[in-house]
């Protein structure tokens, strides 16, 4: 299985990939929080985040992710939040940044199953993540994507994969109307 190397970490930051963008830290957004269980359920429950609290919380990923791969002593994290490196999160603008969808554990689903904007607070849903992934962490699982809506634009292919740990600041025109998704280990 394939990692982000420490290197590569290394050259994130050069290149732009690793921070945020500095969006107004006190912009607020919604991350909306898949727990798949091992019966193949799933539970979505939704929070308020900040900017400020998504740039720390990226950053803290990539540093974790590069002190286990230096030979550092990994240390105990929740594995059902979304505040860790565990999760799989896709995020509706570059950079790792606006609303959020983390998807915890391992499964399978189409994107326009979860809603991104609701009408008032909980009213219905405007607009889903179908279509809707700009940036992504992919977390401790490898990450495959699908667009089926793109099929007829994207050469190369309609369906792209990403290691564990990758993260990808800004995703091509072919994935930015994805519309499935896969989580899963080797």
């Amino acid at each position: 299985m394939a990692k982000l190397t420490l290197s590569s970490l290394l050259l994130l930051p050069v290149l732009g990939c690793v921070t945020p963008a500095a969006a107004d830290d006190d912009a607020t957004y919604t991350r909306t929080i898949v727990r798949f269980a091992d019966d193949g359920s799933s539970t979505v429950t939704t929070e308020p985040i900040t900017a400020s609290e998504q740039r720390l919380e990226h950053e803290a990923a990539v540093a974790a992710v590069a002190g286990v791969q230096a030979g550092a002593k990994q240390h105990a994290l929740a594995i059902d939040s979304c505040g860790d490196w565990y999760a799989t999160k896709f995020f509706d603008q570059t950079d790792y940044t606006g609303d959020e969808l983390c998807l915890i554990g391992l499964g399978d689903g189409f994107l326009d199953a979860y809603c991104r904007l609701h009408y008032g607070t909980k009213g219905a849903c405007l607009r889903t993540w179908s279509e809707s992934a700009r940036s992504l962490w992919t977390g401790e699982s490898e990450l495959s994507m699908e667009s089926v809506y793109g099929a007829g634009t994207c050469a190369g292919g309609i369906v792209e994969s990403w290691p564990a740990y990758e993260a990808v600041a800004t995703l091509d025109a072919c994935m930015q109307v994805a519309d499935q998704f896969w989580i899963y280990t080797q």
